[in-house]
């Protein structure tokens, strides 16, 4: 049932297989305090798979291959192949607290709609998905190498270089005003180039000839219009 790593599949989203590791059973005793509290039990279950699930879909959007999202005792693991830049692994970093941060108010939206919960199964559900979820985001985020945070707190300075990049990039305002005066001046008459001749009224007359055709005739700037009508 377990694989040599210690781990079964028990779904696939969208391709990603989710695989339970055989000391979740433990670490769900260890924060129950050996009670049987199913509902934190599942709860807890469904905070760390959406956590690397979150990584997962971020990572696939930067063309990698996610190879499993792994669920133990002690938290989870989000395992990915491919070539992603720096840039692109802080953004996946912070897909694991996005997706709690979705759960947590999806929860407290549920929370203000129908009420308190009203069992325990529903009460620890809750408070794993809103309470023990933001300690894990806290702890998760710390930056410290091995955590998130390690990474995920790169990625504001990443955002400062590009937009440092792109002010020293851009022309400056003075160079745009040179470029366009430099345009006009293009299109201004050079010394060389004949001035237009002062323009003189055109008289056109309209005459169908034998063959059935309608032509226009242009006039001669002497000749008198009203013999054409």
């Amino acid at each position: 049932m377990f694989s040599d790593e210690g781990y079964t599949t028990l779904f696939r989203v969208r391709g990603m297989p989710v695989r339970l590791h055989w000391s979740f059973p433990l670490g769900m005793l260890m924060i129950g305090g050996f009670n049987f509290v199913p509902g934190l039990w599942l709860a807890y279950f469904v905070l760390v798979a959406a956590h690397e699930l979150g990584h997962g879909m971020l990572a696939r959007r930067y063309g990698c291959v996610v190879t499993s999202l792994d669920v133990h005792g002690f938290g989870g693991l989000c395992s990915y192949a491919g070539y992603p830049t720096a840039y692109q692994n802080s953004v996946i970093a912070w897909g694991g607290v996005l997706a709690q941060g979705a759960l947590g108010l999806s929860t407290l939206g549920l929370v203000a709609v129908l009420g308190q919960p009203a069992t325990e199964f529903s009460a620890g559900m809750v408070h794993v998905f809103t309470r023990v979820s933001a300690i894990i985001a806290v702890i998760n985020l710390l930056p410290l190498n091995g955590l998130d945070g390690g990474r995920a707190w790169k990625l504001p300075g990443f955002w400062w270089r590009r937009v440092r990049h792109r002010r020293t990039s851009s022309p400056h305002p003075d160079d745009l005003a040179a470029g366009f005066a430099a345009k006009i001046r293009q299109r201004e008459p050079g010394p060389f180039r004949k001035e237009p001749e002062e323009e003189v009224g055109r008289v056109v007359r309209i005459e169908r000839g034998p063959d059935g055709q309608v032509r226009v005739v242009a006039i001669d700037a002497g000749e008198d219009p009203e013999r054409f009508h």
